[in-house]
């Protein structure tokens, strides 16, 4: 799916958003577009993110304190080759 705009890093940071200025926009508190990061992975759906210069990957890794044996929510960022001023969600087929 792709929406016209793009968002800061920052903004993949629990509880930041860039919305929470703009009343006409859904969302303003930072956790719905994590929260669905969350649910896919543990479905089983890899995905990733193009958004202005970055491709955003979320996936599930360890923490690192060893006595912890859930895994969290961690996003590995690359540059984007072609930045563009949209937001592209990409969820990838899973075979189950």
């Amino acid at each position: 799916m792709v929406n016209e705009g793009s968002f800061k890093v920052e903004n993949m940071l629990m509880g930041n958003s860039s919305k929470d200025s703009n009343p006409l926009l859904l969302g303003q508190f930072g956790e719905g577009m994590k929260l669905l990061f969350l649910v896919l992975l543990n479905k089983g759906y890899p995905l990733y993110i193009e958004s202005g210069d970055y491709i955003y990957c979320p996936f599930l890794g360890k923490w690192k304190y060893e006595s912890y044996k859930n895994r969290v929510l961690h996003v590995k960022i690359d540059p984007r080759p072609i930045k563009k001023d949209n937001t592209c969600v990409v969820i990838k087929k899973v075979n189950k």
